[in-house]
């Protein structure tokens, strides 16, 4: 393993970036490519990604030597605080009165709350000495040390603790039952006033906007109907009302302008006015928009709910689909 002595310092600091994850995306992209296209860098990467784990490995070790260390002079003060501890020959001595359970387990986690306490000596009673070989085993020591400290985090925990708050069950079921009265209010509301009628489903199920004429829009032509036409054909039927009532005030009579300015009246769904301009074309027998006009204008009535005059003028019709709608319109009819 000896790649590292061609190794110059920017490739070093380069391969440590990569390694570290500091590269931007596509610079780390660009050099992961590049490793695996080329052995020899790929070699260095791994000689360099060894030699970084071993400093890692170093430094811990160092770390874990000096925590030992420090563990060791800790223990070794606190035991010479305790054999040092002063004995009178039976005269009043502070040093030997005994200490409530609760104080010492508060000094022991002042000295050193992070470590157990081990080969802790015992303290005297009062009037007794200490002796200075007894000595508590460190697992029996720990073991007592860590019940005391768990009940007292325990203790604590309890008396700051809070309980989650619950929710009612009765406030939950008035959440509910307000719920479901919002909802039967909604669908009942839709029921009787937004629900089409059966005249209006029928009429939306049948009806289906004239196709139009096809325009040239040529100079020789009438260039306004001709606008209007491609207005309505995309859907801009009120910009195709302003150009054909334009032309059919100088043509009053032509029944092609009435025929379209009632199909379109009846795509904004202005049932009246339609049916007033189709019955203009169905007055004129020999007209072209004959048939058309009198399927349109029979919707037209179907929309206003005139049911009888419907069945008249569907019935003069010659539409496909001209049976089928006089059936159901006969039938709606003898419901009333």
């Amino acid at each position: 393993m000896n790649n590292n002595e061609s190794i110059s310092p920017e490739q070093f600091e380069q391969i440590e970036r990569y390694l570290n994850g500091q590269m931007p995306a596509a610079e780390q992209e660009a050099f992961s490519a590049a490793i695996m296209a080329n052995p020899g860098l790929h070699a260095q990467v791994e000689e360099v990604r060894l030699l970084m784990l071993g400093i890692s490995e170093a430094a811990l070790e160092e770390r874990m030597k000096e925590y030992h260390a420090g563990l060791s002079t800790s223990r070794a003060d606190k035991q010479g605080i305790i054999s040092n501890t002063p004995v009178n020959d039976g005269k009043q001595n502070i040093h030997t009165e005994a200490i409530p359970a609760e104080n010492t387990n508060q000094q022991q986690e002042i000295v050193n709350p992070s470590v157990a306490p081990v080969n802790q000596q015992p303290i005297a009673a009062p009037g007794s000495a200490v002796t200075g070989t007894q000595e508590q085993t460190p697992k029996a020591a720990t073991a007592g040390s860590i019940q005391t400290i768990s009940a007292e985090a325990a203790s604590k925990a309890g008396t700051h603790a809070t309980q989650p708050k619950l929710i009612r069950p009765f406030f939950t079921r008035s959440l509910l039952v307000a719920a479901s009265l919002l909802a039967i209010l909604l669908l009942g509301f839709w029921f009787v006033v937004l629900r089409p009628s059966a005249n209006q489903r029928l009429y939306a199920r049948y009806y289906q906007p004239d196709p139009g004429l096809i325009t040239a829009m040529s100079a020789a032509g009438n260039y306004t109907f001709d606008r209007a036409m491609v207005e309505y054909k995309t859907g801009h039927y009120k910009e195709a009302l302003k150009g054909w009532n334009q032309l059919l005030t100088s043509t009053p009579d032509n029944d092609t302008l009435h025929y379209f300015i009632g199909v379109a009246n009846m795509a904004i769904k202005d049932y009246s006015t339609a049916a007033s301009h189709l019955e203009r074309v169905v007055t004129v027998s020999n007209s072209e928009f004959y048939i058309d006009a009198c399927w349109y204008r029979g919707l037209a009535a179907l929309g206003s709910n005139d049911i009888p005059t419907a069945i008249l003028w569907i019935d003069r019709s010659d539409h496909p689909e001209k049976e089928a709608l006089l059936q159901q319109l006969r039938k709606a009819d003898d419901r009333k």
